[in-house]
């Protein structure tokens, strides 16, 4: 997966970050302030943030490519490789607030089952890093259901020919990530905020970026957050 997201690195940045820098900018004006003076690790982060970097105390990037977080030029953002599924790298407790922003649906398995058990993974290692009273930040592309039923049917074949040459995508229904969190956070209260994008979007940034544009409203999934103190 490293390999492909390098290849990609400058064709991203240059052709696919509208959709994504839109999101972005609606996310910020909501967690700016509760990023403000906090430790900030900002997991399979592309080298693009949905707050102002200036804010949190300190900020560490974490992703697999290192030509990704070579887009950083930041110097206040700390630049560290590494897989979602453990984090290793970052010390138990050390972190104020974590972020997944537009990064889940890259992280997939051979079969569904296998893909709901690595988001898990990765909730419990957001979980492992947090201090108590941290919070937590997931930001997706969420599938509709009936885009949910369609994928699961042709997930085999879908992860035939999609693994081998660019890594398997799957994008969560909301019940799915919903229950993968109270799965691993417990029952916290989750403040869910739907982002609205119009005109043209790029419904595959992270592994065609630039080949397809689809009309905002033919989008048969929907840009949501979730954002859960705990």
């Amino acid at each position: 997966m490293s390999v492909h997201f390098d290849a990609i690195a400058d064709e991203y940045h240059q052709k696919a970050a509208g959709t994504q820098q839109a999101v972005y900018d609606q996310i910020s004006q909501w967690i700016d302030p509760l990023v403000s003076g906090k430790v900030v690790l900002d997991v399979g982060n592309g080298g693009k943030f949905a707050y102002d970097v200036a804010l949190p105390s300190a900020v560490t990037a974490l992703d697999l490519s290192e030509k990704m977080l070579a887009k950083i030029s930041n110097p206040r953002v700390i630049r560290l490789i590494g897989n979602a599924l453990n984090m290793n790298g970052v010390a138990d407790s050390s972190v104020d607030f974590v972020i997944l922003g537009l990064v889940l649906h890259h992280i997939a398995g051979s079969t569904r089952r296998e893909t709901l058990s690595m988001l898990r993974q990765v909730l419990t290692s957001a979980r492992r890093v947090l201090r108590p009273g941290g919070a937590i930040l997931v930001t997706e592309t969420v599938a509709s259901p009936i885009l949910s039923g369609l994928q699961r049917l042709a997930y085999p074949v879908s992860h035939a020919f999609l693994a081998p040459r660019v890594g398997m995508l799957y994008f969560f229904s909301q019940a799915e990530l919903k229950d993968a969190i109270a799965d691993v956070f417990g029952r916290v209260e989750l403040h869910q905020r739907t982002h609205r994008i119009a005109g043209w979007l790029d419904p595959f940034p992270g592994t065609f970026p630039g080949v397809l544009k689809v009309p905002a409203w033919t989008f048969p999934m929907q840009f949501r957050s979730y954002l859960a103190h705990v």
